[in-house]
Order: C-alpha cells, then sequence, then structure tokens
C-alpha cells in the first residue's frame, strides 16, 4: 500500500507458496481381533532412482534386453509419498507394492479398539463403522458412536463382528472427534482391512 493525501493506495500483490513432507502422522488407533495384535504384512520392490514429481514419487526401472549393461529401455513406477523411503544403508529407494491383510476365519470375533495419545478431561466422540462383503451378495453395514470424557490419556472399547465362510471381505472405519467450544472437529482416521474365506455359498437354484 502506498500513503496518498486521503487513505493508502493498493500498490500489489503477491504470494509465495511452500510443500512440506505430508508424512502421515501417527494413528492414534490399535486393533486387537482374538487377541491377536492387528498387522498388515508389506511387500516392497527396491529402486535405484525415484523423484519427487509434485504428488508423489516416479520411480525409474531400467530394462537391459540385450545384456550389455546398458538400460535398453525404462518404465516409471508411481507412489505416494508416504509409499517410498530411501535407505541410507544400501542407498536405494524401498517402495510399497502391495500389502497382505488379515484373515478372519468363519466366527464370532472379539475386537478391541485403543485410542492412545487423549488429553484428559476433554470430551471425545468416536465414530464406528464396519461392512461385511460377502461372495456374490453384497455388503452388509452397521454404523455406532461412542462419547466419552478422557480420564487417561487411553480409552478401550470391546465390540464383536460375526463373519462366516462366504466372507470376503471386512471393513473397519473409526473415526476420532474432540469437543471444542462449539461443536466436534475431527482428529484423526483410520480403517481395518480383513479378508475372509470367500467360500461359494449354495446355488439357490434347482434344475429339473
Amino acid at each position: 500500500y502506498e500513503d496518498s493525501y486521503w487513505s493508502y493506495n493498493h500498490v500489489a500483490y503477491d504470494h509465495f507458496h511452500f510443500r512440506g513432507p505430508c508424512e502421515q502422522p501417527p494413528s492414534p488407533f490399535n486393533l486387537t481381533y482374538d487377541g491377536m495384535e492387528y498387522e498388515v504384512e508389506y511387500h516392497y520392490n527396491t529402486y535405484d532412482d525415484c523423484t519427487d514429481v509434485g504428488d508423489g514419487w516416479e520411480c525409474e526401472v531400467g530394462h537391459d534386453y540385450d545384456g550389455d549393461g546398458e538400460a535398453d529401455e525404462y518404465h516409471y513406477d508411481y507412489f505416494p509419498y508416504d509409499e517410498c523411503e530411501f535407505s541410507e544403508d544400501d542407498m536405494v529407494w524401498h517402495c510399497v507394492t502391495h500389502r497382505i491383510h488379515p484373515v478372519l476365519e468363519e466366527g464370532n470375533h472379539s475386537m478391541e479398539l485403543t485410542v492412545e495419545g487423549l488429553e484428559v478431561g476433554t470430551n471425545y466422540t468416536v465414530e464406528l463403522s464396519f461392512d461385511i462383503c460377502q461372495n456374490n451378495a453384497g455388503c452388509d453395514g452397521d454404523w455406532g458412536g461412542l462419547e466419552f470424557n478422557a480420564t487417561a490419556e487411553t480409552m478401550s472399547e470391546t465390540f464383536y463382528l460375526v463373519t462366516d465362510n462366504y466372507t470376503c471381505d471386512v471393513n473397519i472405519n473409526v473415526h476420532l472427534y474432540e469437543e471444542s467450544d462449539w461443536s466436534y472437529y475431527h482428529v484423526a482416521y483410520d480403517h481395518f482391512h480383513f479378508r475372509g474365506p470367500c467360500e461359494q455359498p449354495p446355488s439357490p437354484f434347482n434344475l429339473t
């Protein structure tokens, strides 16, 4: 702004934008099922060169078809920022290519959800939804919420899920909200995915 006789006149405007590491914060949720801790098995590929392309990593793969030690052709794999990490030990990039989720066999399963990092004396709401999907039968879902005042930094809640041999997938979504002066604001989200036996149900049809 520039000072004039009566006021200030706008002279110029600009803006500056920066990007940060944008890493995923640690989840406050832990889930155990039938007494076992929920864990996902990760599988990785290694790359010599990955480049930041603005919205993730572009990782180069060379193909040496004639065996002369020089790449004859390249292709590129793309990953979100949080799925690649450079290792100083072996000087290569390790990127997640796929995940193997735990399996729920047929039965009534005990689930215990633990929320960590709470502030004592603060009011929270946990929203929990899940879908149980069966082979050729779609998905059945349910939803529930739990309001509580934190009396400790950790809170646990137990619930149960029933699956059968025709269950293919179970998806559990969890949201944490914290009470503010006027409403609740979103604090964290996580999801947990299970695989089931996914057997083919018996056919309801008979032909004579």
